[in-house]
Formats: structure tokens, sequence, C-alpha cells
């Protein structure tokens, strides 16, 4: 039995990842139902989470710099900070993405019963 999911979060056009996407179609891990979050800074409470092992290495190497120059640190550069995000992310880390920064979410499942 083989099964494929490719869950898709649509972006709003005003989201800071939109532009990593063709047409705003991000990869997430949950589609169902968004997961239940505490976001520093922010009074939402759902998000999708990012699936990493989905997206290309200019995405994820792009994605990385952003969140490097979103989180200022003064002891580390941008490459620095970039480097060590994606190290995180490659170990199983997790990015949200917010729900109020999507349009929509979609499940598209390939299911093989009998191969």
């Amino acid at each position: 039995m083989k099964t494929l999911h490719e869950n898709f979060a649509v972006l709003k056009p005003s989201s800071p990842f939109f532009r990593f996407f063709p047409e705003g179609r991000v990869p997430i891990k949950n589609v169902l139902q968004p997961t239940r979050v505490k976001l520093e800074g922010s009074d939402e409470k759902e998000a999708y989470l990012l699936d990493w092992s989905r997206c290309s290495t200019t995405q994820k190497n792009e994605i990385s710099t952003r969140i490097a120059r979103e989180f200022p640190d003064n002891a580390a550069s941008v490459m620095r900070r970039a480097n060590e995000f994606f190290r995180w992310m490659d170990k199983g880390g997790e990015l949200p993405i917010r729900v109020s920064q999507t349009v929509s979410a979609t499940l598209a499942a390939d299911l093989r019963l009998f191969v």
C-alpha cells in the first residue's frame, strides 16, 4: 500500500513567505485541523506547520535568511543565524504558518490500496 499526501496552504500575498512559493502554495504537514500554538508577540492560536522536507534547497535558504533577518542578534551575522536555523529545521524544527496568513488549505491524496 502506498499513500502520497500533498498538503498545501495557499498564502495571502501579504504573507512574508508568499514570494518563496509559486502562487503562494506552501507545503504543510497538517491540513485537516490547524495546530494549536502560542506565538511570541501574537494572540493567534492556530497555525499550519511548514513541511520542510518538501521545500527546495533554494526555498530553505531563502526562508532561513528571512527568519535570520527578522530576529536580529548583534552577536551573530545574518548568515550564521540563517545557517543555524537551516540546521535546526533539518533536525526536526517546526515553522508555524499562521492561519491568518493563509487563504485556504487543501489535501491532495493519492491512495493505492492494492498494488
